[in-house]
């Protein structure tokens, strides 16, 4: 695993990237790839149900709030601890 100055580069816990949604679409970012290989299909339903959730809020004039259950329920149908920290360089 590579690593820079501020952590790994790569990390096998899971990432959850419902609070960059807005700053990915307005960059031009047209899809999102959704982990599903291996997974059950409960997993693939809930995560696919809670990002579409989030990119609809996202194209709306609604506030963009992220509710704390949908993480929690994220966390429910599979992880392997906690989300990793997401670092930009």
């Amino acid at each position: 695993m590579a690593q820079n100055k501020s952590g790994y580069l790569l990390s096998t816990k899971d990432l959850c990237g419902l609070e960059f949604i807005p700053d990915l679409i307005n960059s031009g970012v047209m899809c999102f790839k959704i982990e599903g290989r291996m997974k059950s299909p409960e997993y693939v339903a809930t995560v696919t149900r809670i990002y579409r959730k989030y990119i609809d809020l996202a194209l709306s004039d609604k506030p963009y709030v992220i509710d704390e259950n949908d993480k929690k329920e994220l966390m429910q149908v599979f992880n392997r601890g906690e989300f990793s920290r997401w670092a930009f360089f």
